[in-house]
């Protein structure tokens, strides 16, 4: 079994009619992710895989590519940390009225390579 991870960061002006958005809400973005990242690479995140990040939506994964025994708890760590991510930079004014939402779903994964062709 693994848990899935999706954090939905709301950046304000990131879905803005027309999608027409600033440099700086785009720097605002790469800032929370970059955050988000570092709680990866600080080891807080036992067992906790960045899969990508597809606009304001971060994908991970606990338990892949090697199998943890306690994968459901070290998402929700994770989780907990991108809450606090989220509101510090609420406290640094660096993305006004940011929301940081995540959902957990545990259990059996197929996981698979599609189609012929990868972005690099």
């Amino acid at each position: 079994d693994v848990t899935v991870l999706m954090a939905d960061v709301d950046v304000p002006g990131l879905h803005a009619l027309g999608d027409d958005f600033s440099t700086q809400t785009v720097a605002n973005l790469h800032a929370i992710v970059a955050a988000f990242d570092a709680q990866l690479e600080s080891g807080a995140a036992h067992g906790v895989t960045k899969v990508k990040t597809v606009g304001d939506m971060y994908w991970a994964v606990a338990g892949l590519p090697s199998a943890v025994q306690c994968h459901a708890s070290g998402a929700c760590r994770f989780a907990a940390g991108l809450q606090r991510v989220g509101e510090s930079a609420i406290d640094r004014d660096t993305a006004a009225g940011l929301k940081v939402r995540a959902g957990l779903h545990t259990g059996p994964a197929t996981a698979a390579i599609l189609g012929t062709q990868r972005l690099s």
